[in-house]
This record gives structure tokens, C-alpha cells and sequence, in this order.
């Protein structure tokens, strides 16, 4: 029988490199409600794993070259946890980020099940990914068709490569024609003379500045926070008029936080990161029902005062963001990341950045499947002690804001980490109520 193959792009390379090293899993958690018999969402985990073969592969290494090899395991693997209080999800959820899932081994996926004496209270279903197989696009995607298989609901077939059995292109694969051949090498090479520049000057102007610590070891921690819907509505209600993104907002909110309480607010340069979604830009566009790796990782950096304002900074990041964007840079950063995840893990003399918040919008999650009713859906991403210091996955949900924290034990302790988060509601929602001149 013929061994079904497919080499690793460059981001899915940097995504192995670094499990290599430090765990870089994606865990989603959902709680839920009357949630299913145990037998039932082993049968749509089973299901589930069938429908996307990406999931069913291993990662194998010959040469120093990477290959996806689709080894078509049966089941998925499920653990049933007892239910202690309704914190219980935190504690399986940080060992989840925090154990690395072993690459060279399929499936690269794991279930838990946090149930009480009985399904009709709550509940929790925590999905845990290696981040090579899959991004946020299809992460929303796998949960909504895992609930829908809970409750038997019909799924349209899947459009399945004949001869890689499902095992989509790479990214840069598809890339669009001003990123193939030579014109390829020209941008990146542009890019990579920019982002030299922007190093250079950033070693300069931090010469004599607070830098992020590089540790030996450290633990990720989360922190859920939630706005309400009200103040979700004011936010939304705010950025329009003001012609300001979320995103933005969001960005800016965490690096102002950061600034402040571990930087005291001295005058510098800090670096922020973005993943913007490569899936509409590719030819031909590939829809979430392609599971897979298909965003770009992009540093930026801009400099914060003592004294900062938020629509100001908020409009600088957009500005600075929507010009790297226009360009095209996100083909390029996608393109490099593995050669500074290389460099990252080779030297580990430094930090990659100081805040990294990833945006995706409304969730493809709906707020109920039959007799399953989706409480709260939280995401997290691991992190690393040589990544940001302080990192958020946010969404919508159920028309409510969810920034799911993360931080390093190595970093900060818990009242230092929720100072910040605390700081970040306060900034958001000072600027909703705000009256706009």
C-alpha cells in the first residue's frame, strides 16, 4: 500500500520546530449544558477524525526535510475526567498546553471529557490540537462539526484529494502568482532587508532598557476574562465611530497594560504580534473546512511614552499593520518564520516579543446543538519562555468579547498577571463609555 506523504511548508516547519522544543498545543474549551452521553461523542470524535485526515497524520523527518504522513489511526483518544467544581476545566486545561502532543505520532489530537455524576449539569469538552494541524479558522470549524455529529446532525461531504487522501497544499503552494518564482524571492528578500532595519533600530533605542527575561523553564497559566454584552455593544458602538478596528483596540489595550505594569511606563520600543489569515488570499481560496496551518506569524514594533492614548495608539498600530498587510508582507513573514524560530531556538538570547494577541472574530460555534447548550467557549494557545510575555486568543461569542490569557509562571505570578488583565478591562471599557469629541 502506497505511503501517503506531503512536505511540511515553512510555517507548519517553524510550528514542528518549536513542539520540538517547548509544547505548542491549541486547546478549546467548551462549556456546555445537557451535554452528550460519553459514548456519543466518542462515536462523533471517531467520526470527526474520519472527515479530516489531516488530523489522522503524523509529522516523520528523513534528511532534515519534513513530511506529513497520513496514518489513518481508527479513534481518537478520549480521557473521561471526574468533575470536581467548576474550575476543574482550568487545571486540565493548563496541563493540556503545557504537556507537548508528540509530533512523530498520529493522531495529533486529544479529548477530554470533564463530567459530573451525570451529563444534564454541566460539563466540560476540552479539543486539544498540535498547532501544525490546524489553525483558528478551522478550529471553529472542527468544534461546530464535532457538536453537530453529537446530535447526528447531517454534514456535507468533504471534497477529498485522490491522491493525497485529503492532505490539502501548504500555504505557499497557493500562493498568489506575485509570490511564485523569482518575484518570490525579490519580495522576501525586500522583507527581510526591512525587518533587518527594524532590529537594528530596536536594539539601538533598547540599549539601556527593561527586556523581556529569557528563563530556563516556565509554566503557561490562563485567565479567562468576559465582557458583558452590554459592554461588548458599547465597544462595538465606540470603534465605528471612531473608524478604529477591534483588533486594534485590542492590540493596543494589551501593550498599554503591559507598559505599564511591567515596563512602569518609561519611553520605548515593544513588539506586538499579528497572525493575520493567509485562507482568502491564496488561489484558489481555501474555505475552513480545509483543516491546516494557513496564517502568517508578523513582529511589529512601535513605541510607547509614559503617558499613552488609546484611539491614538489604536490608529498607529492599524495604520502601521494595514501598510505591512497592503504589501503583501504576510506572504513574506510566512515564508520566514521557520529561519527565526530556528535562530530563536538555537541561541535563546532572545525574546520574541512582549504582547501577541490573535483576533478571529465571531466564532464558528453556535449557542446551542439540539439539547447541548454552549455555555462559554474558551481558546488558548501554548506559550513558550522564549515567546511574548504576555498573550491573548479573543473572539465573539454569543455577541460577547472573550479574551482568553495566557502567562508564564516564570514570567509573573497570578496577582502581577491579573493586574494586567484587570488593567486591559478598565482601558477597553474607560473607552466605550467615553464620550466621542
Amino acid at each position: 500500500m502506497k505511503t501517503i506523504r506531503r512536505p511540511l511548508g515553512a510555517m507548519e516547519t517553524a510550528q514542528v520546530i518549536t513542539g520540538q522544543n517547548f509544547s505548542f498545543n491549541v486547546a478549546a474549551i467548551l462549556r456546555i449544558s445537557n451535554g452528550p452521553l460519553p459514548e456519543q461523542l466518542k462515536a462523533a470524535a471517531d467520526q470527526l477524525l474520519k472527515r479530516h485526515p489531516l488530523l489522522g497524520a503524523s509529522v516523520k523527518i528523513e534528511r532534515k526535510s519534513f513530511y506529513f504522513q497520513l496514518d489513518q489511526p481508527k479513534e481518537m483518544k478520549m480521557k473521561m475526567v471526574e468533575r470536581e467544581d467548576e474550575n476543574s476545566w482550568k487545571k486540565i486545561a493548563q496541563k493540556r498546553l503545557n504537556n507537548p502532543i508528540d509530533c512523530s505520532v498520529a493522531p495529533l489530537v486529544r479529548l477530554d471529557y470533564i463530567i459530573g455524576p451525570d451529563n444534564v449539569g454541566e460539563s466540560e469538552i476540552i479539543f486539544t490540537f498540535h498547532h501544525v494541524v490546524m489553525d483558528a479558522a478551522s478550529g471553529g470549524n472542527l468544534v461546530d462539526e464535532l457538536l453537530s455529529l453529537c446530535v447526528k446532525e447531517a454534514l456535507p461531504p468533504l471534497e477529498i484529494n485522490k491522491e493525497t487522501k485529503g492532505l490539502a497544499p501548504s500555504a505557499q503552494d497557493l500562493f498568489p502568482p506575485s509570490y511564485q518564482g523569482i518575484r518570490r524571492k525579490f519580495n522576501t528578500f525586500i522583507y527581510m532587508m526591512r525587518m533587518m532595519a527594524d532590529e537594528l533600530s530596536y536594539k539601538i533605542q533598547t540599549m539601556r532598557s527593561r527586556k523581556a527575561p529569557i528563563h530556563s523553564s516556565g509554566q503557561g497559566k490562563i485567565i479567562p476574562m468576559i465582557f458583558s454584552k452590554e459592554m461588548t455593544t458599547l465597544l462595538w458602538k465606540k470603534a465605528r465611530k471612531t473608524r478604529i478596528t477591534i483588533k486594534s483596540l485590542f492590540d493596543a489595550s494589551l501593550l498599554m497594560a503591559v507598559h505599564k505594569h511591567l515596563y512602569h511606563n518609561a519611553a520605548m520600543p515593544l513588539r506586538y504580534f499579528v497572525f493575520p489569515d493567509l485562507r482568502p488570499f491564496l488561489k484558489p481560496p481555501l474555505p475552513a473546512q480545509v483543516t491546516g496551518s494557513y496564517f502568517a506569524t508578523m513582529r511589529f514594533t512601535t513605541s510607547l511614552k509614559p503617558s499613552v492614548n488609546l484611539t491614538d495608539l489604536a490608529r498607529n498600530i492599524q495604520e502601521q499593520v494595514y501598510k505591512s498587510l497592503k504589501r503583501g508582507d504576510k506572504f513574506s513573514a510566512h515564508l520566514q518564520t521557520h529561519l527565526m524560530i530556528k535562530a530563536l531556538m538555537r541561541f535563546r538570547s532572545f525574546r520574541m516579543g512582549n504582547t501577541a494577541v490573535s483576533y478571529i472574530g465571531q466564532v464558528n460555534v453556535k449557542p446551542s446543538y439540539g439539547n447541548i447548550k454552549i455555555n462559554q467557549i474558551h481558546v488558548y494557545s501554548s506559550n513558550f519562555v522564549l515567546g511574548p510575555e504576555y498573550t491573548a486568543q479573543t473572539r465573539l461569542f454569543n455577541h460577547q468579547f472573550y479574551w482568553d490569557i495566557l502567562y508564564l509562571d516564570s514570567d509573573m505570578d497570578e496577582e502581577k498577571a491579573k493586574q494586567i488583565a484587570d488593567e486591559i478591562k478598565h482601558i477597553l471599557e474607560t473607552f466605550a463609555l467615553e464620550k466621542t469629541q
